[in-house]
């Protein structure tokens, strides 16, 4: 990993007005971690991303404050339309991280701009969801 935490900030049209109508409609699977610093609830838009039958949250935009949450608390909700599911969470590293990040990158191709953006999969914080 690179020694310089790397984070790529959204637009603000993306953070103003397009996740909190994500959030509002459920119209994505939403993440909701409790903040390190303020303690409220903090909901944002996620891919939640199955590699070898597991279940992984990953970061395209880097180190952002959905991580730095999660890796503090080390544990969050992911809600969907149809339900609600508490997990655990467990960082990885490494060699699979580099694994689960290229997988993810060819089929969320949402966020290839990101990914060009930050290249290095070891920018890129993942997460094990255990339920």
């Amino acid at each position: 990993m690179s020694s310089e935490k790397k984070y790529l900030k959204p637009p603000a049209f993306l953070s103003k007005f397009i996740n909190p109508l994500i959030v509002t409609f459920h119209l994505l699977p939403i993440l909701s971690v409790v903040g390190r610093k303020t303690g409220k609830i903090i909901r944002t838009p996620i891919f939640p991303f199955m590699y070898k039958g597991k279940t992984y949250l990953v970061a395209p935009r880097g180190e952002t404050q959905w991580v730095r949450n999660l890796r503090i608390t080390k544990k969050g909700t992911i809600m969907t339309f149809a339900n609600t599911r508490e997990f655990r969470a467990e960082e990885i590293a490494g060699k699979l991280r580099s694994d689960i990040v290229t997988a993810y990158r060819k089929k969320t191709k949402i966020a290839e701009s990101e990914f060009a953006a930050i290249p290095d999969p070891a920018d890129h914080p993942t997460f094990k969801v255990n339920l």
